[in-house]
């Protein structure tokens, strides 16, 4: 690419994740931690810190980080994969308010249980736990949380920043 052409990143949504085990926290160990804290919350922290340098020289941009519903309300036998979506949201909201002069909107979808390989690796019994936990009595899908990611890059939701928006089949309770 010659000098004279300029890099643009419209849009970034960062959308890694690793569940790590479904154990009671005594059971981890350090290297699971590190492991779940590197690609949920410090790969979200390094992808952002590269693109928001374009998005401030065009003065535009659109942040969608992919959380957890975990992250809201903390899960048991899932507490450090709760606490690293924890800190994508708190995340989300304090860089929102340092970067909203700039044009760059960003906001942070927390997903209820969603029909992945991810969820469905957790077993048939925590599987159908989820699902009973669902006021609507099911597993969310994939198309349904990309629907929320698409409106929050759309032009509809120019007036949303720094907020957390569920995906959650009415599971979440705030």
């Amino acid at each position: 690419m010659s000098r004279s052409k300029r890099t643009r990143i419209d849009i970034l949504v960062n959308n890694a994740g690793y569940l790590g085990g479904y154990q009671p926290f005594e059971r981890c160990d350090a290297a699971e931690w590190l492991r779940i804290l590197n690609v949920n919350w410090i790969g979200v922290f390094e992808v952002t810190r590269r693109v928001l340098q374009i998005m401030r020289r065009a003065r535009r941009g659109c942040i969608v980080n992919m959380g957890s519903l975990a992250g809201k309300e903390g899960l048991p036998n899932l507490a450090l994969y709760s606490a690293a979506s924890a800190g994508v949201i708190a995340f989300t909201k304090a860089l929102s308010r340092e970067i909203c002069d700039a044009g760059i909107r960003i906001n942070c979808v927390a997903p209820g249980p969603v029909d992945t390989a991810l969820i469905r690796g957790l077993g048939t019994d925590v599987v159908d736990d989820m699902v009973a936990a669902s006021p609507l009595g099911r597993l969310g899908t994939v198309h349904e949380v990309a629907g929320v990611v698409l409106w929050l890059c759309s032009g509809a939701s120019t007036f949303s920043t720094g907020a957390v928006f569920d995906a959650s089949g009415g599971r979440a309770r705030y």
